[in-house]
């Protein structure tokens, strides 16, 4: 069914538009344009869509389906009266306009869908936030016009209390009532700026909005998780034990994964796929260098597919992708948390059997027994996930890649056998690791005690700054500190004897 036989369906004709156009004067002179109707959610709305050409000229009306439409009226008249209601303040809304609040959230996630500067992670992020919103506005049956007044204060504070009880943390709670004020900021904004412009103001400011927080949500004090560089020696060495096996099977099978069978030997997998063990690859990485898991997960191959396919269709969001220099492989990283950094990373997998390949073979390094004989091969573990995880866009494609050979790997996805895997069955909460991030603060907080590493060079590796390094990923070293009374003992404190003052 197209637009034309949708609209036709909830009462909509050409004549009946023209006529009810040509016998308006306003619409005629001031506001010529077009009926249309627009899909969200699997759900029709009604617009005026402006025959100016200037941005934001699709006015929204109504649903197609309106809870309170007379028996006799089609969708398409109810949508006609709301647009004369409209033309009366000449789409400005006054306060005693009876509209409700949560009608206006689907035009503005149109206003944010057509934000060039947005990527489309952010996009969907506020979508998501604003549509919660909607939500709680239209069960509390929040009106319109209470927007320019005190009583917005009132409707905000109950969405803070309501945020609490379900049981949200004052971080996450301020995240979502930003959006919820530049949601009131749209409702007033210009319409030469891209606005709704139905009032000329809001009482809702930043400082209102902390303020609230201040004295209402009770903010639970950090706990510092302790450290030991000994926890972080053992993951590194459990992702460390579990890539060289997978490798040396690899080698060992002439270049053929280890499948996973049913319980009648028959193979089950893929014959080029990892699995859930893809865990201990970027793991690896992020305990390694400390990187954010979007960095390397979502990592492109090589610098080809990052001007090629990422830049011309997402030019606004992070990317990395991995290169090779005469000294090793480089991950160049673009606008992550809106900084670039380029991070060498030159570690290897042994195996002790040759690699199954002559490409394999030169970017290997042999090492020879006493008597002149092969001992083992390391190899680069950037060569080594190019061997085996299947060729595509990504350095780690999805599962599905016979059907889609680029596309990416579901992030949450990964998060949740993260979980299962190295939280749950190889027990790392014993470490303080309850999640993919806290192998970032792992990182930082074995670099921070490493004397060869200044902490300019770890902000350099993960993109912090000293500041954020300090007050959010360092763990709390206690050997450390024992450590210092062992330097500094107070046996040698008292054997400075203090001068005599002479005088």
């Amino acid at each position: 069914m197209n637009t034309k036989e949708i609209k036709e369906l909830y009462g909509w004709n050409e004549t009946l538009e023209k006529f009810s156009i040509s016998t308006n004067p306003q619409l005629k002179k001031e506001f010529p344009g077009s009926f249309r109707i627009k899909k969200h959610k699997g759900k029709y709305f009604w617009y005026y869509r402006l025959s100016n050409n200037v941005k934001g000229r699709d006015k929204y009306l109504c649903s197609v389906e309106p809870n309170d439409l007379e028996p006799n009226q089609t969708s398409f008249e109810y949508a006609l009266g709301i647009l004369n209601e409209k033309l009366r303040s000449k789409f400005v809304m006054g306060v005693r306009n009876k509209s409700y609040l949560h009608t206006y959230i689907v035009p503005y996630k149109e206003n944010i869908d057509n934000d060039k500067h947005l990527t489309s992670s952010v996009k969907s992020g506020r979508r998501n936030t604003i549509d919660r919103f909607g939500s709680w506005s239209k069960n509390e049956g929040v009106r319109l016009n209470i927007v320019p007044t005190n009583e917005m204060k009132n409707v905000f504070l109950n969405y803070i209390k309501f945020l609490e009880k379900k049981g949200n943390q004052k971080a996450t709670i301020k995240a979502q009532l930003q959006i919820v004020r530049y949601f009131l900021d749209w409702l007033c904004k210009d319409k030469l700026l891209d606005g709704a412009e139905l009032f000329p103001s809001h009482p809702i400011s930043v400082n209102l909005q902390n303020e609230l927080l201040k004295k209402h949500i009770t903010t639970i004090p950090r706990e510092i998780k302790t450290f030991k560089n000994s926890y972080y020696t053992q993951g590194y060495e459990m992702c460390n034990k579990k890539i060289q096996t997978i490798w040396q099977g690899y080698c060992e099978n002439l270049g053929k994964l280890d499948r996973i069978r049913d319980k009648n030997g028959k193979i089950n997998q893929p014959p080029h796929m990892i699995g859930r063990d893809i865990v201990y690859f970027i793991s690896y990485l992020q305990i390694r260098m400390g990187f954010r898991l979007s960095e390397v997960f979502y990592s492109y191959r090589n610098r080809d597919v990052y001007n090629d396919f990422h830049i011309p269709n997402y030019p606004n969001e992070m990317a990395s992708y991995w290169e090779k220099s005469e000294d090793g492989w480089i991950i160049h990283i673009k606008k992550s948390k809106n900084k670039d950094r380029s991070v060498p990373f030159t570690d290897t997998i042994r195996s002790w059997v040759m690699p199954p390949s002559e490409e394999l073979l030169k970017v290997s390094k042999c090492v020879l027994d006493k008597k002149g004989n092969p001992l083992y091969w390391d190899t680069p573990f950037v060569d080594v996930c190019m061997e085996l995880f299947p060729n595509s866009y990504y350095l780690f494609p999805s599962p599905n890649h016979k059907e889609s050979p680029n596309s990416k790997r579901s992030k949450t996805y990964y998060m949740n056998e993260f979980k299962i895997e190295m939280v749950l069955k190889n027990g790392w909460d014993k470490f303080g690791i309850n999640s993919s991030h806290d192998l970032r603060r792992f990182f930082v907080s074995h670099s921070i005690t490493n004397t060869e590493l200044t902490p300019f060079q770890i902000s350099q590796i993960t993109g912090h700054n000293i500041v954020t390094m300090e007050k959010f990923y360092i763990r709390d070293n206690m050997k450390e500190k024992f450590n210092h009374f062992k330097k500094i003992t107070q046996k040698d404190l008292l054997k400075i004897k203090p001068s005599k003052n002479k005088d």
